[in-house]
């Protein structure tokens, strides 16, 4: 199943025949973040094995929203938001105890 945010809420749908990546399915609910609120999305990346939703955070800086991550330190794998950090150039790396302080900044 693929899962996509909506202006009616949160909407499952099965994955497309022959999916050829179960990562795509990170990338296809963030790029819907991306086409329902712009420039105010904002895509953090936590600690994960695999470098599942790159290409959504990279959507989320060309419309001029924000791409954080995780820590190396606090990560208990670091692929995810190496990933985020190296390819999605995301501009805000700390541990999630204080990304959620820059969340609630930005949200003010």
């Amino acid at each position: 199943m693929r899962l996509a945010v909506t202006a009616a809420g949160f909407q499952l749908s099965p994955l497309a025949a022959g999916s050829f990546s179960w990562l795509a399915p990170g990338d296809h609910l963030i790029h819907s973040v991306v086409a329902l609120y712009g420039a105010r999305s904002i895509g953090i990346a936590l600690s994960g094995a695999m470098p599942a939703g790159v290409n959504g955070l990279r959507a989320i800086k060309a419309c001029g929203g924000f791409a954080m991550a995780q820590d190396r330190v606090s990560s208990g794998w670091f692929e995810m938001p190496s990933a985020a950090i190296d390819f999605a150039k995301a501009e805000i790396v700390l541990p999630p105890e204080r990304l959620a302080s820059v969340l609630n900044i930005i949200a003010e």
